[in-house]
């Protein structure tokens, strides 16, 4: 099966990273990476996404409903450590975030979420594997392909479900610039894929042609 360019973008990234971790002189040719798909938006209503949530096996779904809570990426949830999280100032930290640190906010149903699974055990992981450590990338998102295909949601990836959460708070909020933050993310014309979705005025607008 050949690999998406989104994952050969993330390998890349990686890869990169060390690199000018090792070399902070070295630069990564302009046309490195595969141009980024900005029209991909996928969107579930509220009973497929509480479906979903529903088909998640347990000890991933609150791992899965963290992403949808936060927009956190399937990495940070999976390395969350204990010492990073605040639950009195009601943020976590993120000192290896794809973009360089960050600080997540939490609302009160991720406070309460993470409260339940750190009192669940004493590791220092937030989300634990059986083995101690935290969960692969691999398994996470295997463990979330088993359930999208369970209700018939195809192809529809974790990267899809903080795309979901983000389309869901642009709604509630209309306020893109506090959305972006909350992705952290740099690119206003990544915004723009949402527009479709979350701009009222325009749907209007579309109802009398």
């Amino acid at each position: 099966m050949p690999l998406k360019e989104s994952t050969v973008n993330r390998d890349l990234t990686t890869v990169h990273a060390v690199l000018r971790h090792a070399m902070p002189q070295f630069r990564a040719p302009a046309d490195l990476f595969f141009p980024e798909n900005h029209t991909r938006v996928r969107y579930l209503d509220d009973a497929t996404e509480a479906r979903a949530l529903a088909a998640v096996a347990p000890g991933f779904d609150r791992m899965v409903r963290l992403g949808k809570l936060t927009l956190m990426r399937n990495t940070e949830i999976r390395t969350l450590r204990r010492e990073y999280v605040h639950l009195a100032a009601g943020v976590a930290l993120l000192p290896k975030a794809k973009g360089g640190p960050g600080t997540v906010v939490l609302n009160r149903e991720a406070k309460t979420l993470l409260e339940e699974q750190l009192a669940s055990h004493e590791s220092e992981w937030v989300f634990p594997s059986p083995t101690g450590g935290p969960y692969s990338r691999g398994h996470f998102s295997r463990r979330w392909r088993e359930a999208a295909r369970r209700i018939s949601l195809g192809n529809f990836t974790l990267h899809d479900w903080r795309h979901h959460g983000a389309t869901k708070a642009l709604k509630k909020s209309k306020d893109p610039e506090a959305v972006r933050e909350l992705l952290r993310v740099t690119s206003a014309k990544m915004m723009r894929r949402y527009a479709p979705v979350t701009d009222e005025s325009r749907r209007a607008a579309a109802e009398m042609l």
